[in-house]
């Protein structure tokens, strides 16, 4: 294949893979190793759009070229992405599926672009040129625009040591699973030259303490043992993920952690800075504490209380929040489902099918978005929208706060849990009402699971038929491309920030005839959901405890793992012949073998909490002064 690109080009290469002794300091070499990582991109871009379109290499060697790209792109994600996140996610890097913007009542819907697109694109049986170096031109472009911004870029240790851990966080619950290379699946070769990176901006650290160079030098141990473990054993589908991350990658984890804090540096959790959904101080990324659950909730942690929550349960269980007194939160979601329920869809006051299956509440707290279709921002808005809706509490704040207000004990414990809320005079309102159930559901939550006591180290062993079931799921599978660990949901690492919803092509019955009818996230309401490639996408819901909460997908339709399993294995419902425009699930078969389904329905068992135990009142309180309240039964069981 003939070059375009000049001998001191190569010498350029040489200089900026390794560090150089000549660098001081951990910051003159970040910016240095930035700035040429950045610069041998751009004449890498360079070079890929010349041999398209002078189409002088063949579909082979092109695939090569964009190998080299791409690594050249580990070399200086985990800067980038800290630095430039959005910009990274929206046309450098980011999932080749559209994406829309609300502004001034008008929609707009961007088509995918970027280094995924491309991945994806030369792994097509049939390569159109002209569109590849369309795609290649505008990442061109828009490299040169992140590079404008970035030329001024000023570094500190602090940014330096949380950009390396982000990275780690982003190999393990993206970069081994290759959610990034859908096509050519070089996640694991880019996974290590990623963590090459890491570790010579480490060794970059200079001038340390006794107590600093000694955690150094046990995060250049990890990184080393963790490369070497990648170089031989750089097959995809044979990588032993269970083993990775529970030897190598937490560890490296938590002693990044170590070394951070010996430095006397700020963290996220110290700087002052608006909340994060990582408990940076997690030392696993499988920690019970690893995620924060108030970053998903208006509510506040210095706000939240024992008292609180007791009333939240309080409320949960109480069916006079309904109109007809005879519907509560429990009614749909029971204890002994991980708070879902055992009927495909979910009935509502008067009996009637409502249009979709009760999720599972446990651990729902961990998503930016609810309900299926991601209508409601935060979990507070999940209970306005189930007080007003006509099928199910058929009510208002309003009228239950009047309810409420009948009750001495009620009125007690809202004045002790809200005694804070200066603001409200009868402290029974919409606000109190809506925060006490988010603080109960908040309290849903457990990652305790023997999986999560496996990969903490508090169990020495665990059936190596979930192992095998979690290195399918991690990688030939793919469901940790949309299932991201820890949350197994469709909550995006390294931030965790933002939830996905996916056309899967769910059937409306399991004869697999026709697709189901309901619209999805297209009808949330939302303006910027009213985009086509939204019809039929539905939330990734947690896969944590989903052993207790059949019936399965939005409409119920699938009673069994198995079931689900195997309409996953044949490519969802584009894969089984059904017409479905957007489908985001691959339409091609995993061919998956019985002992490997097997494997999955473990695993995902082996997700199933050990230990919970939920409030559950024994008692509601009494209405005295009301006839018609007084009457009912006074007990939790709803």
């Amino acid at each position: 294949m003939k070059s375009y690109l000049p001998i001191l080009f190569f010498a350029f290469l040489l200089f900026a893979a390794a560090p150089s002794s000549e660098f001081d300091t951990s910051l003159e070499y970040a910016k240095e190793s930035y700035d040429g990582h950045r610069l041998e991109l751009s004449l890498q871009l360079e070079n890929f759009s010349q041999l398209l379109s002078e189409e002088v290499a063949d579909k082979s060697e092109l695939i090569e070229v964009l190998r080299s790209l791409r690594n050249s792109w580990k070399k200086l994600e985990h800067f980038a992405c800290f630095f430039e996140g959005e910009f990274v996610r929206f046309y450098i890097n980011g999932a080749p599926l559209p994406r829309t913007q609300y502004r001034q009542d008008s929609l707009s819907v961007f088509q995918p672009e970027g280094l995924q697109l491309l991945d994806e694109m030369m792994a097509e049986d049939r390569l159109d040129r002209a569109e590849v170096l369309e795609v290649v031109d505008k990442l061109q472009a828009r490299w040169a625009e992140l590079s404008t911004f970035e030329d001024r870029r000023r570094f500190n240790k602090r940014k330096i040591l949380l950009a390396i851990r982000a990275q780690v966080l982003r190999i393990a619950t993206m970069g081994i699973t290759g959610f990034d290379t859908p096509g050519s699946l070089n996640g694991i070769e880019e996974s290590r030259i990623s963590l090459e990176a890491l570790k010579a901006q480490i060794e970059s650290f200079q001038e340390l303490n006794a107590t600093s160079a000694t955690l150094q030098r046990q995060v250049l141990l990890g990184l080393e043992g963790s490369i070497t473990y990648l170089h031989k054993n750089g097959d995809f589908e044979a990588l032993d993920r269970v083993h990775f991350l529970r030897e190598f990658l937490q560890p490296i984890y938590g002693d990044l952690l170590d070394f951070h804090q010996a430095l006397e540096l700020k963290t996220f959790s110290t700087r002052g800075a608006q909340e994060e959904a990582i408990n940076y101080q997690a030392r696993r990324i499988f920690d019970q504490d690893f995620l924060n659950p108030y970053y998903f909730t208006v509510l506040r942690e210095e706000q939240d209380s024992d008292e609180m929550r007791a009333l939240g349960a309080l409320l949960f269980y109480d069916p006079v929040l309904s109109n007809n007194n005879q519907m509560s939160c429990s009614s749909c979601h029971h204890p002994n489902k991980a708070f879902a329920e055992d009927l495909a869809k979910s009935r509502g006051n008067k009996g009637n099918e409502l249009s979709r299956n009760a999720p599972a509440l446990l651990n729902s707290i961990y998503a930016s978005k609810q309900f299926w279709d991601l209508r409601a921002d935060k979990l507070e808005a999940q209970t306005n929208n189930v007080i007003d809706n006509p099928e199910e509490f058929h009510t208002d704040f309003t009228k239950i706060a009047e309810k409420l207000s009948g009750s001495i004990e009620y009125q007690e414990r809202f004045e002790s849990a809200f005694e804070y809320a200066m603001w409200s005079e009868s402290k029974i309102d919409q606000y109190t009402i809506s925060t006490a159930l988010a603080s109960y559901v908040l309290s849903l939550k457990d990652w305790n699971a023997p999986f999560d006591q496996y990969m903490r180290g508090e169990r020495n062993e665990i059936e190596q038929e979930v192992k095998d079931g979690f290195n399918l799921f991690m990688g030939k599978a793919a469901c940790a491309t949309c299932h991201f660990p820890p949350t197994f949901a469709g909550l995006v690492p390294p931030e965790f920030h933002e939830n996905e919803t996916e056309v899967l092509g769910v059937p409306s019955d399991t004869t697999l005839q026709e697709l189901d009818a309901d619209p999805g996230r297209i009808e949330s309401g939302r303006p910027m959901d009213k985009a086509e490639h939204y019809r039929h996408s539905f939330k990734t819901v947690t896969l944590r405890n989903v052993e207790l909460t059949a019936p399965y997908m939005h409409n119920g339709v699938y009673e069994t793992l198995e079931e689900v399993v195997e309409f996953y294995d044949h490519g969802g419902g584009a894969g089984a012949g059904l017409e479905v425009p957007y489908q985001t699930l691959s339409a091609d078969s995993l061919h998956l073998s019985t002992a490997e389904k097997a494997a999955l329905v473990s695993f995902m068992k082996s997700l199933t909490s050990e230990g919970f135990l939920p409030i559950i009142p024994d008692e509601l309180p009494a209405f005295p002064s009301s006839n018609e309240l007084h009457k009912l039964p006074r007990n939790s069981q709803y």
